[in-house]
C-alpha cells in the first residue's frame, strides 16, 4: 500500500489488485483515478470449512484437530466479511454493521458467487469488457481447462463439509450469522445485476480479440461486426509455439485463477480504473 501512495501515476492505466483491505484501498484514489470492486464471495459455512484445511497445511499445531474441534475452538472466524465491510474488525456486531455492509456491497461492488464461477467470470469479462491478448485459442482452452480443475475440487471439497443441521454446521454458522445474512444479500444481488450485462455479446472475451504473440500478429483477431464467419484465425501454429518460455504460455487467466486459490477464503478484489461511469465508483 506504501509502495502505491508513493507512486500515484501507478493508478492512471487499467490495472487490477486483489486486496481484503477495502478502506486502506479507496484512499489510493481520486475522482480522476477511479474504480470499482468485484468480488466472488462463498457460503461462510463453506468458507470456514475451506480456511479449516488451508490452515492445516500451513500450521503443524492444527494438523491432528479435528473440524469440530475448530468449530468450537478461537481459531473459527467471526463473520469475517461482516467485519471487513463495516470496518469493525473487533468487538460486538450488531445491526447498523450488518446494514453498513450491505450498502457497500449494494453500491460499491459488482457481485460474482463462487457456486457459480463460470457465470461470474462470464459477467466480469462482459462488463469490464475483457477480451483475449496473448494467443486467444490457447487462453480459451485454459480457461475451460481452469473451470474443470476448479469444479473438481469443488466436488472434492463437498465431501468433506457438514452436512446442513450438523453440530459442526450450526457451531460455524453461530459464528456467521451476519456473514450468512449477507450471503443471502449478495445471492439476490447477483440476479439483480444480470442487467448490467444485458445485451451483451455472448463469448464477449473473444470479441474483437487480437494476439501481439501470434505469427503473424493479428490487430484485431476478429472483425469489429463481430460476425463469426468473418473471423480470422490468430494463430493456426500456435502448437508450434508450446516450446516458448512458460512466461509466454501461462495465459493471464491461469495466473489469475491460481493466485485466488492462494488468497484467503472471504476474497474481495479491487479493479483499478480510470473511466467517466458514475454509477458506484469509489471515492465519488
Amino acid at each position: 500500500m506504501r509502495h502505491l501512495r508513493r507512486r500515484p501515476a501507478l493508478l492512471s492505466s487499467t490495472m487490477s489488485y486483489l486486496t481484503p483491505l477495502i478502506y486502506e484501498t479507496n484512499e489510493l484514489f481520486t475522482q480522476k483515478s477511479k474504480g470499482r470492486f468485484f468480488a466472488v464471495f462463498s457460503h461462510p459455512v463453506d468458507r470456514a470449512v475451506r480456511l479449516f484445511y488451508t490452515m492445516q497445511e500451513v500450521q503443524p499445531a492444527l494438523r491432528e484437530w479435528t473440524l469440530e474441534r475448530y468449530a468450537r475452538s478461537t481459531y473459527v472466524e467471526n463473520n469475517f466479511l461482516t467485519r471487513q465491510l463495516s470496518n469493525q474488525l473487533q468487538g460486538p456486531l450488531d445491526e447498523s454493521h450488518y446494514r453498513k455492509a450491505v450498502e457497500i456491497i449494494r453500491d460499491k461492488f459488482l457481485v460474482g458467487l463462487a457456486s457459480q464461477i463460470d457465470q461470474s467470470l462470464d459477467r466480469y469479462e462482459k462488463f469490464f469488457r475483457w477480451t483475449y491478448r496473448i494467443q486467444p485459442k490457447s487462453q480459451e482452452a485454459c480457461r475451460k481447462r481452469i473451470l474443470l480443475e476448479e469444479s473438481a475440487a469443488e466436488k472434492k471439497m463437498k465431501r468433506r463439509m457438514p452436512k446442513e443441521g450438523d453440530p459442526i454446521w450450526a457451531w460455524l454458522l453461530h459464528h456467521n450469522a451476519f456473514d450468512l445474512r449477507l450471503y443471502a444479500y449478495v445471492e439476490r444481488l447477483f440476479e439483480e445485476q444480470a442487467v448490467f450485462v444485458k445485451g451483451a455479446r455472448e463469448n464477449f472475451r473473444n470479441m474483437d480479440t487480437t494476439c501481439c504473440r501470434c505469427e503473424p500478429a493479428t490487430f484485431p483477431a476478429f472483425d469489429l461486426d463481430g460476425n463469426d464467419d468473418d473471423e480470422i484465425s490468430p494463430g493456426d501454429n500456435m502448437e508450434q509455439q508450446d516450446g516458448d518460455k512458460e512466461g509466454t504460455q501461462k495465459s493471464t487467466f491461469e495466473g489469475g485463477i491460481r493466485l485466488l486459490r492462494r488468497l484467503p477464503p472471504a476474497l474481495i478484489s479491487a479493479l483499478f480504473v480510470p473511466c467517466t461511469v458514475d454509477d458506484f465508483w469509489l471515492n465519488d
